[in-house]
């Protein structure tokens, strides 16, 4: 029989080693705590090689998703999943023009299987027990489409980072953002961005006073 290997503290997937448990069929057993609160006795083997990385609970929330038991509906990535089919394809939601109204989409896959979805999500940095914000889906490029390899978990301000709002314009020899130039101008920034969409260029629409009752 192999020398035991300590693995306390050690993290295998889902699964945190707190103490050793016991040596059963010439394997050492670990009891580990999951992120979900239980707690289980798990063979160094199966930690090591990946096979078990939960208690349990990982394979019983896959195959919930899969097999169309709606314990998930009301969860979080259901809504996030719902949302990006919804501004994506609906020209009715608020948010419509700035993604399927300027040619965003979801790759098949993702689009038609809420499950395949879910596994890449789980697999790839989401975390169901984050605190509002703190776990968002972003689009690497912003004029990208949703889809595996454009798509990442941020928090909610690296996600606002990556946005076509927060972009820069040449202002007085720097390069600024909006909300800089509003600072400097005092012009409010939802102003000065109306006049840029009307066509004006940057000189005019950060001198020409507002008259008075001018929705500009």
């Amino acid at each position: 029989m192999r020398r035991m290997e300590n693995l306390i503290g050690k993290k295998f997937g889902r699964l945190l080693v707190q103490k050793f448990d016991c040596i059963k069929n010439n394997n050492y057993y670990w009891i580990c705590k999951c992120d979900c609160g239980n707690e289980k006795s798990i063979a160094s083997g199966h930690l090591k090689s990946g096979r078990t990385k939960s208690c349990g609970c990982y394979n019983r929330e896959i195959v919930s998703a899969r097999f169309g038991s709606h314990h998930l509906t009301k969860t979080r990535i259901y809504k996030i999943w719902r949302g990006m089919i919804d501004r994506c394809y609906y020209p009715s939601h608020k948010y419509y023009k700035d993604y399927g109204g300027r040619g965003i989409s979801i790759c098949e896959e993702w689009k038609n299987n809420f499950y395949k979805f879910y596994v890449w999500a789980i697999k790839n940095g989401y975390n169901p027990n984050a605190k509002r914000g703190e776990c968002t889906i972003d689009r690497i490029n912003n004029d990208g489409n949703y889809e595996p390899n454009n798509c990442r978990w941020v928090n909610l301000k690296e996600q606002q980072n990556n946005t076509r709002i927060v972009k820069r314009f040449h202002f007085r020899g720097e390069l600024l953002t909006l909300y800089q130039i509003s600072k400097i101008t005092g012009i409010k920034k939802s102003i000065i961005y109306k006049r840029l969409y009307r066509g004006w260029d940057m000189e005019r629409a950060t001198k020409q006073k507002i008259k008075k009752g001018s929705k500009q």
